[in-house]
């Protein structure tokens, strides 16, 4: 793909900092996002998707290499990545067809289950990529949590009475302690919303909103032990306006978080000692995306990609996506503005000193508001 961005394309071919390296998308595709990401950040899952097919298919990035996952249907994507980077779980999907889940490791594949019909389908892997938990409507109509290991071990672990349908599946290094975002059914009050639901030994227990908003809750991160979880919520006023907002949930608690002078603040993930977190605002009509570190400090994503040797072109900004476990690795893109996102997109990852000295946990609560809510 062209680039037309002269200082972008100059440091293609020669990044100017170690730190910093830009990739191009597989010819055939027009822009991705990146699911998941290894704990070191040496492997980046990749879901690149074509204009002109509608289609997607999902990669791994190792090195300066591709690697594909597999290709089942029209739309293929990346549902969790293990923390080496050797295992995943993907879903294949041939809208109004079927979907079909598949754990792969080191190239070998395993098909976990085949659902026929215009089933949403969603799963999430353990770091050690041994255990894969997933949503399933069989024929019959019932619709439950399964649990499915390496060696071929699948069993129902939980009903999901209340709930239509299961959006997506974050897992840690527990596989009797993970997150899911589910819709409730349409049948009672509140029927229809989203809700961040934690699964843990067996019990389900909604994540609470703050009070003083409604209950659209969606996890976008966790920490390797499950013990934080950080989404977002938005509430829609009787004049129909949306407000987002941003939350971290710990202990039972769940309490607003904002980041001074990011309005609505927005998380997309979290490192696994909950020292880093990267997000981004939309609010202003200008896009900003930021690393917030656990001693207060931001850093927003345009300062550290030019003090990488990147010079953006007019109208571009840099957002960042993820952050590896470990601390040691973002990853983003290069885009316009709120208005042209997907406009010719540049991708990259980024390696940032390791922090040092901090309170991890203690920190990001200092940051939280004082609305909060318990379970």
């Amino acid at each position: 793909m062209i680039r037309t961005t002269l200082a972008v394309a100059a440091l293609a071919g020669s990044i100017a900092h170690a730190d910093l390296t830009l990739f191009d998308l597989l010819p055939g595709y027009d822009f991705a996002s990146t699911p998941a990401i290894s704990a070191d950040g040496s492997v980046l899952a990749v879901d690149m998707l074509s204009l002109d097919s509608g289609g997607s298919d999902s990669f791994v990035r190792v090195g300066d290499g591709w690697v594909a996952g597999p290709r089942y249907g029209l739309q293929n994507r990346t549902h969790g990545l293990s923390a080496d980077g050797r295992a995943a779980v993907t879903v294949g999907t041939n809208p109004g067809s079927f979907s079909r889940l598949t754990h792969t490791r080191d190239g070998v594949r395993s098909d976990i289950w085949t659902a026929v019909g215009d089933r949403p389908a969603a799963a999430g892997i353990t770091r050690d990529g041994a255990t894969v938990a997933y949503a399933y409507e069989g024929p019959d109509g019932s619709f439950g949590l399964w649990r499915w290991r390496e060696g071929g071990s699948n069993r129902r672990v939980h009903e999901l009475d209340g709930y239509s349908s299961v959006e997506r599946i974050i897992m840690g290094e527990h596989e009797d302690r993970f997150v899911f975002n589910a819709v409730t059914s349409y049948t009672g009050p509140g029927m229809g919303e989203s809700r961040a639901v934690l699964y843990d030994g067996g019990a389900l227990t909604q994540i609470p909103a703050v009070p003083g908003f409604n209950q659209n809750m969606a996890a976008h991160a966790m920490t390797a032990d499950g013990s934080v979880v950080v989404g977002s919520g938005s509430f829609i006023d009787p004049f129909n306006v949306r407000t987002d907002w941003a939350w971290i949930y710990r202990d039972g608690v769940t309490t607003e978080f904002t980041v001074p002078g990011i309005d609505p603040t927005g998380i997309s993930d979290i490192s696994d000692d909950a020292s880093l977190m990267v997000g981004t605002s939309w609010a202003g009509g200008s896009p900003v995306s930021y690393l917030l570190h656990a001693d207060g400090r931001v850093e927003f994503a345009d300062d550290l990609v030019t003090r990488a040797g990147l010079v953006l072109g007019s109208g571009q900004h840099a957002f960042f996506s993820r952050v590896s476990g470990d601390g040691s690795t973002l990853a983003g893109a290069i885009a316009g503005d709120d208005a042209n996102i997907h406009a010719n997109p540049i991708y990259f990852t980024l390696t940032i000193p390791a922090p040092a000295g901090l309170l991890p946990l203690a920190g990001l609560f200092a940051l939280a508001s004082r609305r909060r809510c318990e379970s």
